[in-house]
């Protein structure tokens, strides 16, 4: 979990410390509310069959009393690695949300600084497999809206990622690669397994005789994640001085998973493109 958890706060996701302001619109002040959450996610190990009580740490930081809104979302990453939400729930073919039950009520009021403690259940059906994925919603708005205004909340919320022991299929392929304008590179690969992995991997640039020219490893800060099914695209930048001169060249892809502290080879897949920029800078890659 730490590594997954290192991994949202690196890309800034909207968990750990929320500060916002409500706008009201009208000419009454605008309040500025700090909400905080944990944990921003939470990795779950479940049997088939089986029940997992958790709890949620919901804080409000700020100086305004608020009330806020609990709901379930199903999730996707973007090819990118943005969080998307997903509604209705049990849209997304690993969806987990439809699993998770409280009976806490919808909405809650919290002072100022103020701390709850929210309980959360997992039912886990018998016979299912891998990985399922979910998110518990807070929507947060001012406890009191003066009459005819309008307030504008904000949504965050703890990410969920459940495993089922002992049915992990940890597989990948690259669906992808290509040389885009002569300067830079696309590798597509996707997680066709069904649980979540870190990815990382490289990309060899070879001339038509075999040598190799540059080696590009990605991402270039911290491993890639992919829930099942999802693809991640990386572009790569040709960062040598020199361009590509028109030529015929090799780009093989390797890909590799991290599950825990191992590593797994996953795939690996070579093409040869054709290189050639004509006198008006344009550019044609066959493959």
């Amino acid at each position: 979990m730490q590594s997954l958890l290192k991994y949202f706060i690196y890309l800034n996701f909207f968990w750990v410390i929320i500060i916002f302001t409500f706008f009201i619109f009208g000419d009454t002040a605008l309040p500025q509310m700090s909400f905080y959450i944990s944990p921003p996610l939470l990795e779950i190990n479940q049997v088939g069959g089986g029940v997992k009580n958790f709890t949620v740490e919901i804080s409000n930081t700020g100086q305004e009393k608020i009330q806020v809104k609990i709901s379930f979302s199903d999730l996707l990453l973007s090819s990118e690695g943005n969080v998307q939400l997903v509604y209705p729930i049990g849209s997304t073919p690993h969806s987990l949300a439809s699993w998770i039950t409280t009976k806490q009520d919808e909405i809650i009021s919290l002072n100022p600084n103020e701390i709850k403690n929210l309980l959360f259940q997992i039912n886990v059906p018998r016979g299912e497999r891998g990985g399922r994925y979910g998110v518990i919603v807070f929507e947060t708005l001012p406890f009191n809206t003066p009459q005819g205004k309008v307030s504008l909340g904000i949504r965050s919320g703890t990410l969920v990622f459940l495993t089922i022991p002992r049915t992990e299929e940890i597989k990948g392929i690259i669906e992808d690669i290509s040389l885009i304008e002569g300067k830079e590179f696309k590798v597509a690969f996707r997680n066709n397994g069904n649980i979540h992995f870190e990815a990382e991997g490289s990309l060899i640039i070879k001339n038509e005789d075999g040598k190799v020219l540059h080696r590009i490893r990605f991402p270039e800060e911290k491993p890639f994640l992919l829930l099942p099914q999802g693809t991640g695209e990386f572009i790569l930048q040709w960062d040598k001085k020199d361009p590509l001169p028109n030529g015929k060249y090799f780009l093989e892809a390797r890909m590799l998973a991290w599950v825990g502290n191992r590593t797994l080879n996953l795939d690996r897949k070579e093409v040869l493109i054709e290189l050639n920029v004509n006198k008006e800078n344009e550019t044609e890659a066959k493959q």
